[in-house]
């Protein structure tokens, strides 16, 4: 996936320029996140995507402008369904698309922007996008708010409410807008929150045929891969083009001391070859801080690797399937390895994106359900 942050602040860097559209605003079914973004060069050449078709085409339009006579500006796309699909949109609703020059960004906050990405901090970047007074938006009018409530920047008087809101956008992490007007002020203020947040890091354990459809479907989705393996021919870049790093161990029997410092939003997927290591891997995973713990593997299987878990750490069944997806994935009838992964995959985004399903029968796991199930039964006749 293109790092629009860090191609700005390289372009910045060379003493050149550009303009940068962004997907500020939509309602309807019209798509928006934190990465529908795309600059465009001097040259006219692009990269990234706010949404393709002919919106594109008059984003591409408008920031020639913005580049010609300088400021910013905001445009609105009402794509009916019918216009959506004329112009090559597979969504219809309103979108707003904030156009600016790639100078818009102080160097300060660009900087914080990559740096938070790359180490895999948590914070929220907000932007003036228009104001009731006709004025556009210019280089002063940001803000970036640490995971800790402080922040770099300044925004017309309304700091305060903003790092209010910002806690709660980082929460979601999703973008949002919100108007703000200062005390004593008639002028009112349009913000854009933006999260600025990792890319969820998913370990996946064996290097197998299922694992490299796993990482083509998690790479489009937008997680970063680190492949786990303890041979070399199953772990490098030719086997996994997609994956951003490699941990090759010597054995899957002692992890600690090899593997990296797991954080809280990390996820595991464990799918070693013949699911010889599964156990060694779970028992090494469970106490680290995972937000998904993901397994493959019969029901018959599954079962006895936390009977045997059960009688080695004093863990229960009930507890490891509390916590644990397992057979992960979720219930579409997947039965191909293209059909697991995409399954998997659809797991990982749905525990990603928890605190914004409001229908709560979405977040069940009848697999798990089902697992209790013969747990009980497996209780009842003393096994």
């Amino acid at each position: 996936m293109v790092d629009i942050y860090k191609e700005i602040q390289e372009i910045l860097d060379k003493g050149e320029d550009g303009a940068v559209a962004s997907v500020v605003a939509r309602k309807g079914s019209a798509p928006m996140s934190a990465d529908a973004k795309m600059i465009i060069y001097k040259d006219g050449s692009m990269k990234g995507t706010v949404g393709g078709g002919c919106l594109e085409a008059d984003v591409w339009a408008e920031a020639k402008r913005v580049l010609r006579k300088g400021g910013a500006a905001k445009m609105s796309f009402d794509l009916t369904e019918a216009e959506a699909g004329e112009s090559g949109h597979i969504c219809g609703g309103i979108v707003d698309v904030l156009i600016e020059p790639l100078s818009n960004y102080s160097s300060e906050i660009l900087s914080e922007i990559v740096r938070v990405r790359a180490e895999g901090g948590r914070a929220i970047l907000a932007s003036v996008i228009s104001r009731s007074d006709g004025k556009a938006a210019g280089p002063g009018d940001r803000m970036f708010i640490y995971r800790d409530g402080t922040a770099l920047g300044v925004i017309g008087g309304v700091e305060e409410e903003i790092v209010r809101f910002a806690a709660e956008v980082l929460h979601n992490e999703r973008p949002d807008n919100k108007t703000f007007t200062a005390p004593g002020s008639d002028v009112a203020l349009e913000v854009f929150f933006e999260p600025i947040i990792t890319r969820p890091t998913v370990y996946i354990f064996g290097g197998g045929h299922v694992s490299k459809h796993i990482a083509k479907v998690a790479d489009v989705a937008g997680f970063r891969l680190i492949i786990v393996e303890d041979r070399e021919s199953y772990a490098n870049k030719e086997r996994f083009p997609e994956a951003e790093d490699f941990v090759l161990v010597e054995d899957f029997e002692h992890l600690d001391g090899v593997m990296p410092e797991i954080d809280p939003t990390d996820m595991t997927i464990i799918v070693t070859r013949g699911h010889q290591y599964d156990e060694d891997i779970l028992q090494w995973a469970w106490d680290k801080p995972f937000r998904y713990m993901g397994m493959i593997g019969s029901r018959t299987k599954i079962l006895a690797t936390y009977r045997h878990l059960e009688e080695k750490m004093g863990v229960s069944r009930e507890e490891f399937i509390q916590r644990v997806r397992a057979p992960m994935g979720l219930e579409i009838g997947a039965d191909v390895p293209g059909e697991i992964a995409v399954s998997i995959v659809a797991e990982l985004l749905l525990v990603r994106r928890q605190n914004l399903i409001r229908d709560p029968e979405l977040m069940g796991r009848p697999k798990s359900a089902a697992l209790m199930k013969l747990v009980k039964k497996d209780q009842r006749v003393g096994v």
